[in-house]
């Protein structure tokens, strides 16, 4: 019998969260967390003095480019080439850096694809301040490079998605079993224990008392 405690607290830990719901949910807050601080970096970045000069050649920064900047062909001239340095060092490495950082709360998957994706950015940069390429080429490609990591951010989201429910399925699985196991051994103890408490009945001194009524004898035995 006082195994059953045990099982009840088993039983009630059937309700609380897995591993894998307590790892979503951390996901889940790192994302939330982030936003703000993401955003308020990206509201710098466009306000800076740099991005107002070169706003006229990469056009929104919250969508694609439009058609008619794409096709531009212009280069970048040497003054241009100075906005772009100044815009990349000051204004869009910090916002970089603070998206590694909180990807790396996350899971480092995320960090991988962020790590590529401005390795690829910043390759098509250079070719953009070598006049190796249009500023309308830059925005295709950097457009194209955009679109990329966010596919490769959302396989990664799905992969860890598939294996936290996988893991969630599995330990609830566990949970199950170790709780079937704990009844059974419950049920074992509280047998036994009848069992015991039949024997030691069995084995109880007894006592017998007889008495003569007359010429009757009358024996009584407990």
């Amino acid at each position: 019998m006082r195994a059953l405690p045990i099982v009840v607290v088993l039983l009630a830990l059937g309700g609380c969260a897995t591993q894998a719901q307590q790892e979503m949910s951390r996901l889940e807050g790192v994302a939330s967390s982030s936003g703000p601080a993401i955003d308020a970096c990206d509201q710098r970045l466009e306000q800076s003095a740099p991005y107002q000069a070169l706003k006229g050649r990469l056009g929104p920064r919250d969508g694609a480019a439009r058609i008619a900047l794409k096709a531009n062909q212009e280069k970048a001239t040497p003054a241009e080439v100075q906005e772009i340095y100044a815009l990349h060092q000051d204004y869009l490495m910090p916002c970089r850096k603070l998206r590694l950082e909180l990807a790396s709360k996350a899971h480092p998957a995320f960090v991988a694809v962020l790590a590529e994706s401005y390795s690829k950015n910043d390759a098509t940069l250079v070719r953009l301040v070598n006049r190796q390429i249009s500023w309308g080429q830059y925005l295709t490609e950097r457009d194209a490079l955009s679109a990329e990591a966010s596919a490769s951010g959302a396989a990664v989201a799905s992969a860890l998605q598939k294996n936290l429910d996988q893991a969630h399925a599995s330990e609830l699985s566990r949970r199950q079993a170790a709780a079937t196991a704990l009844s059974n051994w419950a049920y074992q103890q509280q047998v036994l224990m009848q069992n015991q408490q039949m024997i030691n009945a069995m084995n109880q001194p007894r006592m017998t008392n007889c008495q003569y009524v007359g010429t009757y004898l009358n024996c009584t035995t407990f």
